[in-house]
């Protein structure tokens, strides 16, 4: 994971996205949604995309089944 980006950063995006936008959203949407600017997310979103929970599509972000089950450990 890049050194600029926190696990729980990580999965709070993945959160988000799933939970705030049905799991598929605007990249610059989901910035607005948690009042951060879209350079501050970035290293996230890149993070994600490397471990495989999101990938990218014509512009939107998309968790993808990897990234569907993130949520659901925390509960565990």
């Amino acid at each position: 994971m890049p050194l600029d980006s926190r696990l729980t950063d990580v999965i709070g995006l993945i959160d988000t996205i799933l939970n705030d936008f049905g799991g598929r959203a605007d990249i610059y949407a989901v910035a607005q949604h948690m009042d951060a600017d879209l350079d501050d997310i970035i290293p996230n979103l890149n993070a994600a995309i490397y471990l495989g929970f999101i990938k990218v599509d014509n512009g939107d972000v998309a968790v993808t089944e990897l990234g569907c089950q993130i949520p659901q450990l925390q509960d565990t």
